[in-house]
Protein backbone atom coordinates (compact mmCIF):
# COMPACT_ATOMS: atom_id res chain seq x y z
CA UNK A 1 0.00 0.00 0.00
CA UNK A 2 1.11 3.22 -1.15
CA UNK A 3 1.55 6.07 1.67
CA UNK A 4 1.19 9.72 1.88
CA UNK A 5 3.55 11.87 4.48
CA UNK A 6 1.79 14.43 6.33
CA UNK A 7 3.43 17.33 7.94
CA UNK A 8 1.27 18.33 10.51
CA UNK A 9 2.35 21.50 12.98
CA UNK A 10 -0.60 21.20 15.00
CA UNK A 11 -2.37 24.23 13.30
CA UNK A 12 -5.96 24.74 11.50
CA UNK A 13 -3.78 25.00 7.99
CA UNK A 14 -2.68 21.37 8.98
CA UNK A 15 -5.91 19.97 10.08
CA UNK A 16 -7.20 21.22 6.83
CA UNK A 17 -4.07 19.52 4.95
CA UNK A 18 -5.22 15.82 6.63
CA UNK A 19 -8.46 16.25 5.20
CA UNK A 20 -6.70 16.21 1.77
CA UNK A 21 -4.95 13.64 2.37
CA UNK A 22 -7.59 11.75 3.80
CA UNK A 23 -9.98 12.31 0.42
CA UNK A 24 -6.46 11.03 -1.36
CA UNK A 25 -5.99 8.54 0.24
CA UNK A 26 -10.17 7.26 0.02
CA UNK A 27 -9.88 7.46 -3.36
CA UNK A 28 -6.63 5.54 -4.22
CA UNK A 29 -6.07 3.53 -1.24
CA UNK A 30 -3.35 4.97 -0.01
CA UNK A 31 -2.39 4.62 4.23
CA UNK A 32 -1.40 7.96 5.84
CA UNK A 33 1.83 9.04 8.26
CA UNK A 34 0.95 11.66 10.70
CA UNK A 35 4.62 13.16 11.15
CA UNK A 36 5.56 16.04 13.58
CA UNK A 37 8.78 16.90 13.91
CA UNK A 38 10.28 19.55 16.60
CA UNK A 39 12.86 21.03 18.30
CA UNK A 40 11.29 21.46 21.63
CA UNK A 41 12.46 17.87 22.75
CA UNK A 42 15.26 15.66 23.42
CA UNK A 43 15.08 11.49 24.16
CA UNK A 44 11.58 10.33 24.46
CA UNK A 45 8.55 12.08 22.62
CA UNK A 46 6.86 14.34 25.55
CA UNK A 47 3.26 12.97 26.37
CA UNK A 48 2.08 16.34 25.40
CA UNK A 49 3.07 16.02 22.20
CA UNK A 50 1.58 12.71 21.61
CA UNK A 51 -1.79 14.15 22.69
CA UNK A 52 -1.62 17.10 20.75
CA UNK A 53 -1.57 14.07 17.57
CA UNK A 54 -4.46 12.52 19.17
CA UNK A 55 -7.24 14.35 17.25
CA UNK A 56 -5.96 13.94 13.71
CA UNK A 57 -5.25 10.30 14.73
CA UNK A 58 -9.25 10.63 15.39
CA UNK A 59 -9.67 11.94 12.07
CA UNK A 60 -8.41 8.53 10.49
CA UNK A 61 -10.04 6.00 12.53
CA UNK A 62 -13.17 7.59 12.00
CA UNK A 63 -12.29 7.81 8.05
CA UNK A 64 -10.86 4.15 8.50
CA UNK A 65 -7.82 4.61 7.07
CA UNK A 66 -4.64 2.73 7.57
CA UNK A 67 -2.16 5.56 9.66
CA UNK A 68 0.99 5.53 11.68
CA UNK A 69 2.30 8.29 13.57
CA UNK A 70 6.16 9.80 13.26
CA UNK A 71 8.34 11.96 15.06
CA UNK A 72 11.22 13.69 14.55
CA UNK A 73 13.40 15.47 17.02
CA UNK A 74 15.21 18.46 15.69
CA UNK A 75 15.55 20.77 12.49
CA UNK A 76 12.14 20.12 10.13
CA UNK A 77 14.24 21.03 6.81
CA UNK A 78 16.84 17.89 7.45
CA UNK A 79 14.70 16.13 9.39
CA UNK A 80 12.30 15.38 7.10
CA UNK A 81 14.41 13.86 4.44
CA UNK A 82 15.63 11.06 6.33
CA UNK A 83 12.42 9.92 7.21
CA UNK A 84 11.16 9.83 4.08
CA UNK A 85 13.97 8.03 2.87
CA UNK A 86 13.50 5.26 5.33
CA UNK A 87 10.01 5.02 4.93
CA UNK A 88 9.52 5.24 1.36
CA UNK A 89 7.21 7.41 0.92
CA UNK A 90 6.81 8.46 -2.06
CA UNK A 91 4.08 11.81 -1.65
CA UNK A 92 4.33 14.37 1.22
CA UNK A 93 2.21 16.57 1.92
CA UNK A 94 1.97 19.98 3.77
CA UNK A 95 -0.06 23.17 4.22
CA UNK A 96 1.83 26.97 4.18
CA UNK A 97 -0.44 30.17 5.31
CA UNK A 98 1.14 31.55 1.75
CA UNK A 99 3.20 34.97 3.41
CA UNK A 100 1.81 34.80 7.24
CA UNK A 101 3.56 32.95 9.43
CA UNK A 102 2.55 29.05 11.18
CA UNK A 103 4.04 27.39 13.53
CA UNK A 104 6.66 25.68 12.29
CA UNK A 105 7.67 29.01 9.87
CA UNK A 106 6.32 27.48 6.32
CA UNK A 107 5.37 30.50 5.04
CA UNK A 108 7.60 32.74 2.37
CA UNK A 109 11.12 31.32 1.31
CA UNK A 110 10.83 28.68 4.25
CA UNK A 111 8.54 26.34 2.77
CA UNK A 112 10.43 26.44 -1.00
CA UNK A 113 13.29 25.82 1.36
CA UNK A 114 11.15 22.75 2.74
CA UNK A 115 10.18 21.55 -0.62
CA UNK A 116 13.49 21.71 -2.30
CA UNK A 117 14.80 19.63 0.76
CA UNK A 118 12.62 16.56 0.18
CA UNK A 119 13.17 13.83 -1.75
CA UNK A 120 10.21 13.09 -3.21
CA UNK A 121 7.17 15.04 -4.98
CA UNK A 122 5.06 17.06 -2.30
CA UNK A 123 1.85 18.48 -2.54
CA UNK A 124 1.74 22.23 -1.12
CA UNK A 125 -1.87 23.84 0.08
CA UNK A 126 -2.87 26.46 2.28
CA UNK A 127 -5.72 26.91 4.62
CA UNK A 128 -7.53 28.80 2.08
CA UNK A 129 -7.20 25.94 -0.72
CA UNK A 130 -10.48 24.08 -1.83
CA UNK A 131 -10.61 20.31 -1.71
CA UNK A 132 -10.84 17.67 -3.59
CA UNK A 133 -12.99 15.21 -2.35
CA UNK A 134 -12.81 12.60 -5.07
CA UNK A 135 -8.92 12.78 -5.90
CA UNK A 136 -8.39 16.02 -8.71
CA UNK A 137 -10.36 16.78 -11.60
CA UNK A 138 -8.78 19.52 -13.41
CA UNK A 139 -5.06 19.68 -13.79
CA UNK A 140 -2.74 22.28 -15.28
CA UNK A 141 0.30 21.32 -16.41
CA UNK A 142 2.29 24.39 -17.49
CA UNK A 143 5.22 23.15 -19.50
CA UNK A 144 8.85 23.71 -19.14
CA UNK A 145 12.39 22.87 -20.69
CA UNK A 146 13.12 20.31 -18.26
CA UNK A 147 14.71 16.91 -19.96
CA UNK A 148 12.52 14.91 -17.09
CA UNK A 149 9.25 17.02 -18.15
CA UNK A 150 7.17 12.98 -17.60
CA UNK A 151 8.21 13.26 -14.01
CA UNK A 152 5.36 15.63 -13.26
CA UNK A 153 3.03 13.98 -15.35
CA UNK A 154 3.27 10.62 -13.73
CA UNK A 155 3.15 12.53 -10.26
CA UNK A 156 -0.05 14.20 -11.15
CA UNK A 157 -1.61 10.44 -11.98
CA UNK A 158 -1.16 9.45 -8.53
CA UNK A 159 -3.32 11.61 -6.92
CA UNK A 160 -5.91 12.65 -9.83
CA UNK A 161 -9.36 11.33 -11.10
CA UNK A 162 -10.39 8.17 -13.36
CA UNK A 163 -11.78 10.81 -15.50
CA UNK A 164 -9.26 14.02 -14.88
CA UNK A 165 -8.74 16.26 -17.56
CA UNK A 166 -4.81 17.70 -17.82
CA UNK A 167 -4.22 20.70 -19.87
CA UNK A 168 -1.29 21.42 -21.08
CA UNK A 169 -0.24 24.95 -20.44
CA UNK A 170 2.20 27.60 -22.51
CA UNK A 171 2.63 31.07 -21.51
CA UNK A 172 3.52 33.21 -24.33
CA UNK A 173 4.42 36.71 -23.48
CA UNK A 174 3.09 39.07 -26.32
CA UNK A 175 4.48 38.65 -30.15
CA UNK A 176 6.73 35.56 -28.69
CA UNK A 177 6.74 32.15 -30.38
CA UNK A 178 6.63 28.86 -28.76
CA UNK A 179 10.27 27.64 -28.49
CA UNK A 180 11.52 24.34 -29.44
CA UNK A 181 11.83 23.00 -26.52
CA UNK A 182 8.37 23.73 -25.33
CA UNK A 183 7.37 22.45 -28.07
CA UNK A 184 9.04 19.10 -27.57
CA UNK A 185 7.73 18.62 -24.30
CA UNK A 186 4.04 19.57 -25.19
CA UNK A 187 4.69 16.92 -27.70
CA UNK A 188 6.00 14.32 -25.11
CA UNK A 189 3.57 15.26 -23.04
CA UNK A 190 0.70 14.69 -24.96
CA UNK A 191 2.08 11.09 -26.48
CA UNK A 192 2.05 9.71 -23.00
CA UNK A 193 -1.08 11.01 -22.35
CA UNK A 194 -2.54 9.35 -25.30
CA UNK A 195 -1.06 6.13 -24.35
CA UNK A 196 -2.46 6.00 -20.61
CA UNK A 197 -6.10 6.63 -22.28
CA UNK A 198 -6.18 9.96 -20.69
CA UNK A 199 -7.96 13.37 -21.42
CA UNK A 200 -5.77 16.37 -22.32
CA UNK A 201 -5.87 19.51 -24.27
CA UNK A 202 -3.10 21.91 -25.62
CA UNK A 203 -4.04 25.48 -23.67
CA UNK A 204 -1.70 29.01 -25.09
CA UNK A 205 -2.11 31.75 -23.19
CA UNK A 206 -0.83 34.83 -24.34
CA UNK A 207 0.04 37.78 -21.89
CA UNK A 208 1.20 41.29 -22.31
CA UNK A 209 1.96 41.09 -18.70
CA UNK A 210 5.35 42.04 -17.46
CA UNK A 211 6.92 39.93 -15.99
CA UNK A 212 10.31 38.12 -15.79
CA UNK A 213 9.01 35.14 -15.07
CA UNK A 214 5.43 32.84 -15.72
CA UNK A 215 3.93 32.54 -12.11
CA UNK A 216 1.59 35.30 -11.97
CA UNK A 217 0.22 34.24 -15.42
CA UNK A 218 -0.02 30.60 -14.48
CA UNK A 219 -1.19 31.73 -11.03
CA UNK A 220 -4.70 33.77 -12.46
CA UNK A 221 -5.41 31.37 -15.44
CA UNK A 222 -5.69 28.44 -13.02
CA UNK A 223 -7.58 30.62 -10.15
CA UNK A 224 -9.85 31.93 -13.18
CA UNK A 225 -10.78 28.57 -14.80
CA UNK A 226 -11.02 26.45 -11.85
CA UNK A 227 -8.00 24.08 -11.72
CA UNK A 228 -7.94 22.25 -8.92
CA UNK A 229 -4.39 20.99 -9.08
CA UNK A 230 -1.15 22.64 -10.58
CA UNK A 231 2.03 20.89 -11.52
CA UNK A 232 5.54 22.47 -11.62
CA UNK A 233 9.24 20.46 -11.43
CA UNK A 234 10.70 21.31 -7.71
CA UNK A 235 14.31 21.35 -9.58
CA UNK A 236 14.74 24.69 -11.53
CA UNK A 237 15.59 23.90 -15.60
CA UNK A 238 18.73 25.08 -16.71
CA UNK A 239 16.84 27.26 -19.27
CA UNK A 240 15.16 29.17 -15.78
CA UNK A 241 17.78 29.49 -13.35
CA UNK A 242 18.08 33.17 -13.44
CA UNK A 243 14.07 33.22 -11.97
CA UNK A 244 13.04 29.91 -11.72
CA UNK A 245 12.95 29.54 -7.91
CA UNK A 246 11.24 33.10 -7.42
CA UNK A 247 8.64 31.61 -10.23
CA UNK A 248 8.53 28.28 -7.53
CA UNK A 249 8.17 29.98 -4.78
CA UNK A 250 5.28 32.30 -5.62
CA UNK A 251 3.41 29.49 -6.75
CA UNK A 252 3.50 27.64 -3.20
CA UNK A 253 2.39 30.97 -1.88
CA UNK A 254 0.08 31.78 -4.13
CA UNK A 255 -3.05 33.72 -2.70
CA UNK A 256 -5.55 32.05 -4.89
CA UNK A 257 -5.49 28.69 -2.71
CA UNK A 258 -4.32 27.00 -6.05
CA UNK A 259 -2.59 23.34 -4.72
CA UNK A 260 0.71 22.90 -5.87
CA UNK A 261 2.12 19.35 -6.92
CA UNK A 262 5.83 19.88 -6.60
CA UNK A 263 7.37 16.61 -8.55
CA UNK A 264 10.73 15.48 -7.46
CA UNK A 265 12.85 13.78 -10.66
Amino acid sequence: MKEILALIDFTPASEHCLKQAIYLAQANNYSICLCHVSKSYYGEVPEELKAEMKPFEAKLKEAGIDYSVQFGQGDLYSEVAPIVEERGTKLVMVATHGKRGLKQNLFGANIHKLVKHIPVTTLVLSLDSPLAEKAFQKVLLPIAPHDDILVKVEACMEVAGENAQFDIFTVLKSGQAIDEKLKSNLSTIGSFLDEKGLSWNSVEHETDQFSIGYSNSIIDYAASNGYDLVAVMTDVSAANRHYGNVDKESLLINDKGLQILSARA
